[in-house]
């Protein structure tokens, strides 16, 4: 009884599968959304951290099985500019950088409208500095000094008496109670100022005139400003600029 009831159902299974292969012989076709952004990518030059010179070139691929509709970069907060890139998606650009904090923003459209950005920040400041009788040098953001510290200026965190022998570094020194991520470095004749990635500044040296702002004769912070873009110094002045 079981059985027969089974060999029912099996053909009853069967039936409606044949009449369904003999139905509508249309084939549903399912839209494939492209959710994908472009792929783009850069050399390794494009990166973010500090230079020297004002100009800097950005060059890459960009790609997308779809075609790209729109390729731009944007310097902090000028216009955008539309990318050439060829025939395989290869771009090259040269940039031309203010003096300061500047971001490169990339972006990337398809024709699906996916967008895919690559955000780069580079400061553009001097990596070498000289004061009246003490000199500095930044490498991969950290600070070595010489020269006269009367004043505490080379950043060793002490005043040394000029009779003194020692403590007038004559080689460069690396100041280890400085922050490790300078980009850019100035010196005056007696006091000094750096400012790091994240535009915070610091200040040591002579202070006779306030030029150090509310600092000692050690490097210590003396603004938290992230927007603060560029530092000099005059011989009793000190000056930042921020946008």
């Amino acid at each position: 009884m079981r059985l027969s009831h089974l060999a029912q159902t099996l053909a009853v299974m069967t039936t409606v599968l044949a009449l369904t292969a003999c139905g509508d012989d249309k084939k549903v076709t399912t839209p494939i959304i492209d959710g994908t952004p472009p792929l783009l990518t850069t050399d390794s030059s494009f990166s973010d951290g500090y230079s020297a010179v004002a100009a800097v070139s950005v060059s890459g691929q960009v790609q997308d099985n779809n075609g790209i509709k729109s390729f731009t970069y944007q310097l902090n907060e000028e216009p955008v500019h539309t990318l050439k890139v060829d025939a395989e998606g290869y771009f090259s650009e040269t940039v031309f950088l203010m003096l300061g904090r500047n971001k490169i923003t990339l972006e990337a459209t398809d024709n699906a409208g996916n967008t895919m950005r690559s955000t780069k920040t580079i400061y553009l400041g001097d990596t070498i500095a000289a004061g009246g009788s003490h000199t500095a040098a930044l490498r991969d953001g950290q600070l070595y000094s010489w020269g006269r510290n009367n004043y505490g200026q080379t950043g060793l965190g002490l005043t040394t008496k000029i009779t003194d022998l020692m403590g007038h570094p004559d080689t460069p020194m690396l100041i280890n109670n400085a922050p490790q991520n300078l980009v850019s470095v100035s010196f005056n004749q007696n006091h000094s100022l750096s400012i790091d990635q994240n535009g915070q500044v610091y200040s040591w040296g002579e202070d006779k005139y306030g030029q150090l702002g509310p600092a000692q004769q050690v490097v210590i912070a003396v603004v938290k400003l992230k927007t603060v873009a560029l530092i000099s110094v005059l011989f009793k002045v000190s000056k930042m600029q921020s946008w």
